[in-house]
């Protein structure tokens, strides 16, 4: 069973309030008075005393709206509006609480919490209780911490976090209490970490024992176990896991600095102890927020991520993970924001300035992207940084200053291209095609496949540049029926097959190759031009007029268009067509 499973049993964090589409503030605000005067509005219900308000239903609509739509500190707002119009029932009170602390407004959230809480003191609510838990580890009261854990409510949520939460309120106590932790990989980390925290060493290797004994336990988890054998001075153990880890993670630089280390005697250095049960707890919610965007549960992602990031700001990790959730999202400006948070004194400062870049492209500013990744350049000299410069500058089609931008990029490396870099000569091969310098293109391309044999969209890259210019058309055939075979489902390299053959001169064995491109990308001019050519060729012509249509429908090239219209009026002879290469890194050639 999935941990999101075990921590929400099928429910988003909304849910596990109790708020639910079918029971919203929206039931109650249309079933008080209507209010002709207030121009739609809704009114509250007059407190003893008072006048009454009117209050917008459309304050909660917009809150609702804002919130499917990953805008969460709008969502806030509008929710606060309503709770000022006198609309506080425990259902918009969960929600707002909710978005405050997904949103980074702790003290809000807190308050809404604290709220909730008088409302319901025996104990309804676990989120309201996790945050005030959270609170008295932020503020150092670890008996505080104890108490209000023993108060949270019996749930799925409750059975898999009440654990952790109580084993580091517990450490700060000085007392070891780890009994409950060991039912998965996660909770016993944390009790290795906590048995670590209260300098029990013997009770850690127990415990690591018995972590790396589970089954179906993934790289992450090795590697961890690494990290705690490296702190305990176990060091050819610590070796032997990440031998093995690396084995799954081939070429991880992590993995392979700690071997490294750990060779040069340094073995110390790979891992930190928990310097403070806050801190202890801080992780335990970036665990559980990681494994739930894993699983797609961004929303209980994002407000577990904020808590850790609440308690711990120095977690780069935390900060990372809020600007994935931002991204997945196409929340741009907002995972910009993240990353911003990130210090330059910080090992992930570099890539934080490289997504933000990411991101700026995303948004169409791709003058700013360019602009902090050459900074980054100059002040880090970042090889990362300027291989994407070169991407941007390609994804522009500025292919001249992408060959240079990548050519820059080997140099920084000593003027020879590591096996790790190897997608530069596959980059600048593309770029280099895209100039008509061929022979700098072949040379790239074929170093590129030296490192990647079986890179699917190498091959097909390579072979269908070959068949275009009747060159090498055996291998080129190999290449892409290979490329085929690895991604099935891809229309582009299906079409290039079925361009392989025309330019071979087998129109026949073309023409299903090239439906089967169509099917599978029925809206690409190209590939309708090219089942248009086959078509011709075997005698098909009126289906041949009808594919030619439609490329000319889809294209927005006028060159292409005017060259296709030509093959409507005229027909094509003889020989093979040339018309749309349709070597477009933008949408047929996808580095993965």
């Amino acid at each position: 069973m999935k941990i999101s499973s075990l921590l929400l049993a099928g429910c988003t964090i909304f849910a596990c309030t109790g708020l639910k589409t079918t029971h919203s503030p929206y039931s109650y605000l249309a079933r008080v008075e209507t209010n002709s005067t207030t121009n739609g509005a809704y009114s509250s219900p007059a407190k003893s005393g008072t006048s009454s308000k009117p209050v917008k239903a459309g304050d909660y609509l917009a809150a609702r709206f804002a919130q499917q739509h990953h805008d969460w500190e709008k969502a806030s707002l509008y929710l606060d509006d309503l709770m000022n119009n006198g609309i506080t029932e425990l259902p918009v009170l969960r929600r707002a609480m909710i978005l405050a602390m997904g949103s980074g407004n702790t003290d809000k959230a807190l308050e809404f919490a604290k709220k909730i809480i008088a409302k319901e003191p025996d104990g309804k609510n676990g989120v309201a209780q996790v945050f005030l838990i959270m609170d008295a580890f932020d503020k150092d009261q670890p008996q505080k911490a104890a108490k209000l854990v023993r108060k949270i409510p019996k749930d799925e949520m409750s059975d898999f976090i009440k654990p952790l939460l109580e084993g580091w309120a517990m450490a700060g106590l000085g007392k070891l209490q780890i009994s409950g932790l060991n039912d998965n990989s996660l909770q016993l980390y944390h009790a290795a970490l906590i048995a670590d925290y209260l300098k029990q060493p013997r009770q850690v290797k127990k415990i690591l024992k018995r972590l790396g004994s589970l089954e179906g336990i993934g790289a992450t988890e090795l590697e961890r176990i690494g990290d705690i054998y490296a702190h305990l001075g176990m060091s050819d153990k610590a070796l032997e896991i990440y031998n093995i880890a690396e084995k799954e993670w081939k070429g991880d630089k992590k993995i392979e600095e700690k071997i490294r280390l750990i060779k040069q005697g340094k073995a110390q250095e790979i891992f930190q102890s928990v310097k403070s049960p806050k801190q202890g707890v801080a992780l335990a919610f970036y665990d559980i927020a990681k494994i739930l965007y894993q699983e797609y549960s961004d929303e209980s992602a994002r407000v577990f991520a904020a808590m850790s990031r609440h308690l711990y700001p120095e977690l780069t990790e935390s900060s990372f993970l809020l600007a994935y959730i931002a991204t997945r999202h196409e929340r741009y400006k907002e995972a910009i924001k993240y990353y911003k948070l990130v210090p330059s004194d910080d090992p992930y400062y570099n890539d934080a300035v490289i997504n933000i870049a990411d991101a700026y492209e995303k948004l169409g500013r791709d003058e700013d992207a360019l602009t902090i990744l050459q900074d980054l350049v100059r002040k880090k000299h970042d090889v990362n940084a300027q291989i994407k410069i070169g991407d941007i500058m390609r994804r522009q089609e500025n292919f001249a200053q992408a060959v240079k931008a990548y050519t820059k990029a080997e140099a920084m490396l000593g003027n020879k291209i590591p096996e790790e870099y190897w997608h530069i000569h596959y980059l600048r091969g593309m770029a280099y095609e895209r100039t008509d310098n061929w022979e700098a293109a072949e040379k790239d391309l074929l170093a590129a496949l030296k490192y990647k044999p079986n890179h699917p969209y190498i091959l097909n890259y390579l072979g269908y540049a070959w068949a275009d210019r009747d060159m090498n058309l055996n291998r080129a055939l190999n290449m892409v029926q290979k490329a085929v075979s690895l991604r099935p489902s891809d229309g582009y390299i299906t079409d290039s097959l079925g361009w392989v053959l025309y330019r071979m001169g087998k129109y026949r064995a073309a023409v299903p190759e090239l439906e089967a491109a169509v099917r599978l990308e029925p809206y690409d001019p190209i590939i309708n031009d090219h089942l248009g050519d086959a078509y011709w060729q075997v005698g098909r012509k009126l289906e041949a007029r009808f594919q030619w249509e439609r490329a000319k429908n889809y294209s927005e090239d006028k060159k292409f268009i005017k060259q296709v219209s030509q093959k409507l009026e005229h027909g094509i002879s003889d020989k093979p067509s040339i018309i749309g290469a349709n070597i477009d890194d933008k949408k047929k050639i996808k580095l993965k």
